[in-house]
């Protein structure tokens, strides 16, 4: 009897102890849904004066990529990965046709800088 109830709480002290380091509270630190929302909105980058595309970021996890000049349209849906307040760096996985990819990001304001040196600008 003893041994059984040895057991059970041996079981009881690792549910705990699970649940317990679950708890923490790093959503913005380290891409939880607190850094889901650091994206959120519509990215602008002109080529020239007649040409730009834009990137939206939608709440909840969808997106569209759009280049008027071209008649592009193309929706994905994005991931948050990972992203440091700090730095204001990230990665971000998009998905679109059964294909994902990862992105490194930085925000410095109303910039992000994306896909490895693109600027766009928010403006929205």
């Amino acid at each position: 009897m003893k041994k059984i109830f040895s057991i059970l709480m041996l079981a009881m002290l690792a549910v705990c102890s699970v649940a317990l380091v679950s708890c923490g509270d790093d959503d913005d630190e380290k891409g939880g849904s607190g850094a889901a929302n650091v994206l959120v909105g519509t990215w602008r980058r002109n080529i020239s004066e007649n040409d730009y595309y834009t990137y939206t970021f939608n709440s909840n996890g969808t997106g569209v990529f759009n280049r008027p000049s071209w008649n592009v349209t193309e929706y994905f849906s994005y991931k948050i990965m990972s992203y440091d307040a700090g730095s204001g760096r990230g990665q971000v996985l998009e998905m679109q046709d059964g294909q994902s990819r990862t992105i490194d990001f930085t925000l410095v304001g109303n910039s992000l800088v994306y896909e490895g040196g693109t600027v766009l600008t928010k403006v929205n």
